[in-house]
């Protein structure tokens, strides 16, 4: 018999009020799967395709490096992510004379990314970084008078205008994280530290690919919120009518599915390492299989008042034998703060390898 956590009439979907509200990422900067592997620039170009994906993760990584470095927070690195990923979807990678280098669209990105989300860096800040992450030296000591410096400084510079003309000056991407938490808070399970912190994680994990030119920002953050769910064992109640969770935020299945996926084959790369730990990602036989996240409760038509408890698969019992619910923080995961799944949360996720 699973655990409960105690019933509350706020943690029912609220009857009478419209789903959660989300932005949408502008139809084009969607592209199918055909589309990465056989369309993109590079691909026209002659690139390989596991050397476009390859180039592509070293330059997310080396983004997340630098941004780190900074102390910038998540919903900056995870714009200059977006920023990077739509760049190469317009202009190839470099290929002999051809191209741009995927550390130099890296370092402008940041620094796009920054300006933009008005989290800003002195230029000394960001070559300093840029200069230590790409040689990979951390104690690299960088004067303003070396050439170093001032090769990094007329790149990015020089990249800048060549980002904004290839971005259309779209520097406001749609993000998952805002979602996410508005979904939290639609179950009132904002508070539940394990489920928030898992979900976060598999968020900001899911940067490391291209999953934000396959899919709209809610189904990220749905995929996020059913691996958070699945690896807590918690379940979220039908509505008033019988619908499960991600019928009543009105989500796609399939581009669930479509995050899924992507997330478990990449992490079955061995060395990609995940913010979330590597039993989220474990396949298994119900991977894709939502029910398990669904809490069933009857419609308005039926017996019980649908819709009032958020269940724990997980038995946890007293001394007495008694059953309570799971609430409990759990100590493999940093806390992410409420203030920090609103907007401007720090990145939890440890410094990528360069490859």
């Amino acid at each position: 018999m699973p655990s409960v956590i105690p019933p509350s009439s706020s943690m029912s979907p609220r009857s009478g009020m419209p789903p959660v509200y989300y932005e949408e990422t502008a139809p084009q900067w969607l592209f199918t799967s055909d589309e990465l592997k056989q369309s993109t620039p590079s691909r026209v170009e002659g690139m390989p395709e596991d050397v476009e994906m390859l180039n592509r993760r070293k330059g997310i990584n080396f983004i997340t490096s630098v941004g780190i470095a900074l102390r910038l927070d998540q919903i900056t690195i995870a714009t200059a992510s977006i920023y990077f990923q739509r760049f190469y979807m317009r202009h190839p990678l470099q290929i002999g004379t051809k191209g741009a280098h995927h550390y130099q669209i890296a370092a402008t990105s940041v620094y796009l990314a920054y300006k933009s989300k008005e989290n800003p860096r002195k230029m000394h800040e960001l070559i300093v970084a840029v200069s230590r992450v790409a040689q990979k030296d951390p104690n690299l000591l960088i004067d303003e008078q070396s050439k170093e410096f001032w090769k990094w400084r007329e790149t990015i510079q020089h990249h800048e205008n060549l980002m904004l003309e290839v971005l259309c000056f779209d520097l406001d991407p749609c993000l998952p994280y805002p979602v996410l938490f508005e979904f939290l808070k639609y179950y009132n399970v904002q508070d539940n530290k394990r489920l928030r912190n898992v979900s976060w994680a598999v968020v900001t994990d899911s940067f490391t690919t291209h999953m934000c030119l396959l899919v709209q920002p809610q189904s990220i953050a749905a995929g996020s919120l059913y691996l958070g769910l699945k690896h807590t064992g918690l379940t979220l109640p039908d509505d008033e009518f019988g619908r499960p969770w991600w019928d009543t935020l009105r989500l796609d299945p399939k581009e669930m599915e479509v995050v899924l996926e992507t997330m478990l084959t990449t992490y079955e790369n061995p060395q990609i390492r995940g913010s979330a730990g590597p039993e989220v990602y474990a396949r298994d036989i119900d991977t894709m299989n939502f029910e398990h996240t669904r809490h069933v409760t009857p419609s308005v038509y039926g017996e019980n008042t649908p819709g009032q408890q958020l269940h724990d698969r997980s038995v946890h019992s007293d001394a007495n034998g008694s059953t309570y619910g799971g609430n409990e923080t759990n100590g493999n995961h940093d806390e992410i703060h409420d203030e920090d799944m609103k907007s401007d949360g720090q990145s939890g996720s440890e410094e990528g390898e360069l490859g």
